[in-house]
């Protein structure tokens, strides 16, 4: 069943009698909504194993996801990048010491399968200080489209053609 989810900005009176602010989604009330549907969810992908895919229209311009990033030091990010892990992470900032590897995290979200793509549909923004990182839809993403980020310079690194 597909719902036809959209923005509410401001407080507003919810189902539930209370006040809500943010997404809603119609026949859900807004405690539900919040516990139960997400705007994103992983499927098997046509451009790489699995991908991350919207899970209800998103309107051009709509931070649809923020994930929390489990941090790792300067001192494990070349672990991490020489292991599988090393291809999902998302770069926090500069190791102080200047050296090679950067300050890198994780997402602790389905939104960490979302794959590289030229034009993508969408943008992210890392918070170093709070540790998240804020996906923005770039077009209108219909439900079911496959979500895509251009990994920028970490593309050449994956050894994936921009």
């Amino acid at each position: 069943m597909q719902r036809k989810c959209s923005y509410r900005a401001g407080k507003q009176t919810a189902p539930t009698g209370g006040t809500d602010e943010g997404f809603a989604c119609e026949g859900l009330s807004a405690r539900t909504f919040r516990v139960a549907v997400s705007m994103i969810e992983v499927r098997t992908s046509s451009i790489h194993g699995r991908g991350a895919f919207a899970a209800v229209d998103i309107p051009r311009g709509t931070a649809f996801h923020v994930a929390h990033l489990m941090a790792f030091g300067c001192d494990e990010a070349e672990a991490i990048n020489a292991t599988s892990i090393g291809a999902y992470v998302f770069y926090i900032e500069d190791c102080p010491d200047g050296g090679v590897h950067d300050h890198v995290g994780l997402a602790m979200s389905p939104i960490s399968f979302i794959n590289h793509g030229v034009p993508s549909n969408a943008a992210f923004a890392v918070d170093p200080a709070a540790l998240t990182v804020t996906f923005t839809a770039l077009a209108d993403i219909p439900a079911g489209q496959e979500l895509t980020i251009d990994y920028g310079d970490f593309a050449a690194k994956l050894g994936i053609a921009r």
